[in-house]
């Protein structure tokens, strides 16, 4: 049913008495469904966007669970300066150049980064 069949349903006295209070009223109404259903919406992508941090969570769980559990079995840990970096594959002199790299390429003084880890990947 389009507007003009809806419009023809009414008789010329009802549309007469459709004044302006029943305007504003009918736009109020309008107006109230459209705020309902977008708060409707907000909830539902929330819900589901919890859900799916929940599932992509628990993949991560385990795989720290791995990675703590790996580094728990490497071998005693050299000291660069005076810092205690784990060096995996690589040796002081190209682990110092690293650090050295680091620090000029982001401004940060070398005294101020804290180093864990430097492994060489292949």
């Amino acid at each position: 049913m389009n507007t003009l069949e809806m419009i023809k349903m009414f008789t010329d006295e009802q549309l007469a008495s459709f004044g302006i209070t029943d305007a504003l009223l009918a736009s109020l109404i309008g107006i109230c469904v459209v705020l309902l259903e977008l708060g409707l919406l907000a909830v539902c992508i929330v819900l589901i966007g919890k859900a799916i941090n929940a599932f992509l969570n628990k993949g991560k769980e385990t795989q720290e669970t791995v990675v703590e559990t790996k580094t728990d079995s490497l071998p005693e840990v050299p000291t660069i300066g005076d810092r205690k970096v784990k060096l995996i594959n690589v040796d002081e002199k190209s682990a110092a150049m690293v650090m050295a790299l680091v620090s000029h390429e982001t401004d940060i003084p070398l005294d101020r980064l804290d180093f864990k880890s430097i492994k060489k990947v292949d």
